[in-house]
């Protein structure tokens, strides 16, 4: 039965399911694709909306769609649940964490881990939702994931949501790194910091590194591990799970990127990167005028974004109809 849950997060596309995927070659972790509905029930649960009854827990879950992408049949039923566990004594978080026990160990029964005592959940907002995941109960960790915020810019153009110009960029990532931090001091001696070019440039060294400080062993499958199972919805997203990381991918931002949004994206982020130790490209860089804002924003417009969340919503529902 899963005991850990351990939680990988960060600023999206700073590396989360690279380290996800390598820590779920432990030989007692298993490493599951995004879990976005464990933080929301928690969180329900919180606020009242979700009563605390595992009838209504179970098909929350069982039909959200973060779920059903997962492409695995929900092993846990109302009659099941409450021959196994004393659930009118239990409140609803603890509910909740019984259920996502049994979702999570019958998942890596499926996947061949049936004795997986750590769970490996790299959706990078759970940083953000540490306090509500804490009422769980579970020994819980926590892995903040740190790149330089040029390269997350960069790989936010090979995706489909998200901010898109330089100076939204930027903000963005700036505040999901405060999240972190937040985090970090909210875990304390629980939570553990890697940078995404460390694991690029010695991934043997990183992750023996962080698999220590975590208390999990060290595999020698992990710098090329193939635990993650990457579901269709996110494939595209994650097509380096599998690969051994590639040094090269630490600066391919600088051709990624124009020098007028590396110039952009310094004004407003140029501090935070020099007190994490990124060398900036300028020294005085200038921020967008009103001219340019106008222009970035006629490109990045509210109808052009969403026009393509509607594209986005209509492939969700095409691939959960499907299943």
């Amino acid at each position: 039965m899963i005991e850990r849950w351990i939680v990988v997060g960060g600023c999206p596309r700073s590396g989360t399911t690279l380290v996800g995927n390598a820590l779920g070659a432990a030989e007692n972790a298993i490493v599951t694709p995004e879990a976005q509905f464990a933080s929301e029930a928690l969180a329900a649960i919180a606020s009242g909306t979700l009563p605390p009854d595992p009838r209504e827990i179970i098909a929350f879950i069982a039909g959200h769609w973060r779920f059903r992408i997962w492409n695995a049949p929900m092993p846990v039923t109302w009659p099941d649940f409450t021959g196994a566990q004393p659930s009118l004594r239990m409140s609803g978080a603890a509910m909740c964490a019984a259920i996502f026990g049994r979702i999570v160990s019958d998942y890596a029964r499926h996947v061949g881990k049936p004795d997986a005592r750590v769970w490996i959940d790299h959706t990078p907002e759970h940083l953000r939702a540490i306090p509500v995941l804490a009422t769980s109960g579970f020994d819980l960790c926590g892995v903040h994931v740190l790149r330089d915020g040029r390269g997350v810019a960069a790989s936010m153009k090979a995706v489909d949501w998200g901010p898109r110009d330089a100076a939204a960029l930027a903000e963005w990532w700036l505040a999901r790194i405060a999240e972190g931090f937040a985090a970090e001091r909210l875990l304390g001696a629980n939570a553990a910091t890697v940078r995404f070019e460390d694991l690029l440039a010695e991934p043997e060294t990183a992750l023996r590194r962080l698999s220590g400080a975590l208390g999990l062993e060290y595999s020698d499958a992990m710098p090329i591990s193939r635990a993650l199972r990457v579901v269709d919805y996110t494939r595209a997203q994650h097509r380096f799970v599998g690969r051994r990381p590639d040094p090269a991918r630490a600066v391919a931002w600088k051709t990624a990127l124009s020098a007028r949004e590396q110039e952009v994206f310094e004004s407003i982020a140029g501090p935070a990167l020099a007190l994490l130790g990124y060398p900036r490209a300028f020294a005085a860089p200038q921020p967008p005028g009103r001219v340019e804002r106008v222009g970035t924003w006629l490109v990045h417009n509210p109808v052009r974004r969403r026009w393509i969340k509607h594209v986005r919503l209509r492939r969700r529902a095409a691939l959960l109809d499907q299943r």
